[in-house]
């Protein structure tokens, strides 16, 4: 069963000095999705003016989603508001 990448992590690590220790305590497997995630992230903010998903809607976005969905529900509901076919 798909599960929420970040859940069960410390809170202390939404803090923004340790923000950057959160793939040191994910799997190896979660470590590498959760870059993928962030290189996504950071990529459809690249083209913000064509997109209008700028990092506050992106962020905005994200948060609704990631509450709500498992890892797999939210990668497949982010891809298609980005109209990015699943193949």
């Amino acid at each position: 069963m798909p599960k929420r990448l970040l859940h069960g992590l410390d809170p202390s690590l939404d803090e923004d000095d340790r923000v950057l220790e959160i793939p040191q305590h994910l799997s190896e497997v979660d470590a590498q999705l959760y870059y993928w995630l962030m290189d996504l992230l950071l990529e459809t903010a690249s083209y913000s003016e064509q997109n209008l998903m700028d990092a506050k809607n992106i962020g905005t976005y994200t948060l609704c989603s990631a509450l709500s969905l498992s890892l797999s529900q939210f990668i497949r509901s982010l891809l298609g508001f980005l109209r990015i076919p699943l193949y």
